[in-house]
């Protein structure tokens, strides 16, 4: 169950930012970039939350900066 989205979209909401689509997609690099290209092209904002949390599996963060055309930047 994904509580987590309706969680988020709650806070957003609560504070004047409108929340139109939720979307889930897997751990699978090319289909999380694209899936990002996408949102990218129709939305200002977008919030990316990982199911389990920060995993050493995690593709979120190298996946963004494919989406936005840079090199990720880890500390």
């Amino acid at each position: 169950m994904d509580s987590n989205s309706a969680f988020v979209a709650d806070q957003l909401e609560a504070n004047g930012i409108a929340v139109v689509r939720h979307t889930s997609v897997g751990d699978h690099l090319e289909t999380l970039t694209a899936t990002l290209i996408e949102i990218g092209r129709r939305a200002d904002v977008a919030v990316v939350t990982g199911g389990l949390g920060p995993t050493v599996d995690d593709r979120s963060a190298e996946a963004a900066a494919r989406a936005a055309g840079v090199e990720p930047m880890f500390k």
